[in-house]
């Protein structure tokens, strides 16, 4: 995107999940405060009664299927189509004009060559959806976006993310650090805790909670902690894991890659 200089912009549609027809039989129960016209029958309480869904709902298990066929069969009415490798991804190419659009639930990204063909998709999908036009897109799913025209690069940051962890075990005010781990760290599962006290300490602290977190941060944008992350997920199987150990990892994502 950021060689061929693509512009890039995002939508959210509101209320994603209430825009489609279900295609199967579902009840659900009265909900408090909903009227029913008929008369009851006696001895019939209006709690046993129940209404069909003919529309999507938040909470019942159809609702991603039906409101994913509902985009797909959009999105392929306006001339788009499908990569078999990636089904989040959709591509449009007519006349030079190239247009991307990238899913994730009810948000899309918007990427061509062309500022007026986005501008086109999101008046065609208004017409189906109701959208909210973030325009220029500055984020995704958390993730800031920052854009350099000159150098043709795209970065991204999860600086938010990043000072919640910290915040979360007070480590805000941590030193910073140039490498994932320290030279002279070892890690061995040979460091369990030895004793029954130091065992029950660690129940405590959501070791768990925090190398989830850091997990999702190797993946999404921090690469370079991704082999001592796998480490601490080892350690943690084994009860080798301390809040000592886990400190280098703290040291190297306070380093803010952009403000």
């Amino acid at each position: 995107m950021a060689i061929k200089d693509l512009k890039l912009e995002s939508v959210d549609v509101s209320t994603a999940f209430l825009n489609n027809d279900i295609d199967t039989e579902i009840y659900m129960k009265i909900l408090e405060g909903f009227e029913v016209n008929g008369e009851l029958q006696p001895g019939k309480d209006l709690k046993c009664w129940v209404v069909r869904l003919h529309k999507g709902l938040y909470g019942i298990k159809q609702g991603p299927r039906i409101w994913s066929l509902k985009l797909h069969s959009v999105l392929t009415s306006l001339g788009f189509v499908r990569m078999d490798c990636n089904y989040l991804v959709y591509v449009y190419l007519c006349n030079g004009v190239q247009i991307m659009v990238l899913v994730y639930v009810d948000d899309l990204l918007l990427a061509s060559n062309s500022k007026s063909a986005i501008q086109c998709v999101k008046t065609e999908l208004v017409t189906h959806f109701s959208l909210h036009d973030l325009g220029l897109a500055l984020s995704i799913l958390g993730m800031k976006i920052k854009r350099d025209w000159v150098c043709q690069s795209i970065s991204l940051s999860q600086l938010g993310y990043i000072e919640s962890i910290l915040e979360s075990y007070t480590m805000q005010d941590c030193n910073l650090a140039l490498t994932p781990i320290d030279k002279d760290q070892k890690l061995s599962i040979h460091l369990s805790l030895d004793t029954p006290e130091k065992k029950a300490e660690m129940k405590h602290i959501p070791y768990h909670k925090l190398i989830r977190k850091l997990l999702y941060l190797a993946v999404a944008t921090c690469l370079d902690i991704m082999y001592i992350v796998r480490s601490y997920v080892v350690l943690l199987r084994t009860q080798s894991l301390t809040i000592g150990s886990l400190q280098s990892v703290f040291f190297i994502i306070s380093r803010a890659p952009f403000t």
